[in-house]
């Protein structure tokens, strides 16, 4: 049965406790984050992996749980993650997805691109950054539907993944949103 309010909340307190005495334990601090994720602390969560990150910067479970925060929130979180998910993005498919979806938000088109390319791997852990990654890119689109290149992004993805019918259909939609010279200039 999930556990309750209170029985996160105490779980906090002792993580908090432990962490006070022991500043560098990885897995308390990780713990914590996944406890305050929990709790709806956020914020708090991003900054207990982040920490985690700052003294270890490839350590996986922490970039991983990182990585999941950035592709499901907004842009703007996206962003504040994307600096401590640096270092883990070769050896970790979700920290280049997750750089990917900071990159869109900031414009970094050809960046975007290039570390989607990189998540064409077939083992299991590239095509679940495949998946989450496009699912950020879709809710990316319908906020900014006025930016083609969430389409042509997503079409990179899907021929990543390997569905080249439907990154075709998303190449040809992109063609048509791409409709000023500035844009097709960028192509």
């Amino acid at each position: 049965q999930p556990a309750t309010r209170d029985a996160y909340l105490h779980a906090e307190r002792l993580l908090v406790n432990l962490l006070r005495d022991v500043p560098d334990n990885a897995p308390a601090r990780i713990n914590l984050g996944v406890v305050r994720y929990a709790l709806g602390k956020v914020d708090e969560a991003i900054d207990a992996y982040t920490e985690v990150l700052s003294r270890d910067p490839k350590e996986a479970t922490a970039a991983i749980n990182l990585a999941r925060l950035a592709l499901a929130g907004d842009a703007t979180q996206a962003r504040r993650i994307a600096p401590a998910l640096s270092a883990a993005a070769d050896t970790v498919p979700l920290a280049t997805a997750a750089l990917a979806y900071a990159a869109l938000a900031d414009a970094r088109y050809e960046e975007a691109g290039s570390r989607i390319q990189s998540l064409s791997s077939s083992n299991q852990d590239a095509a679940q950054a495949r998946r989450l990654l496009l699912a950020a890119l879709e809710r990316y689109d319908q906020q900014h539907p006025d930016v083609p290149w969430t389409i042509a992004l997503a079409a990179d993805v899907l021929i990543a993944d390997g569905q080249l019918d439907a990154a075709r259909a998303f190449t040809d939609l992109f063609a048509t949103r791409c409709d000023t010279p500035a844009c097709r200039d960028r192509v």
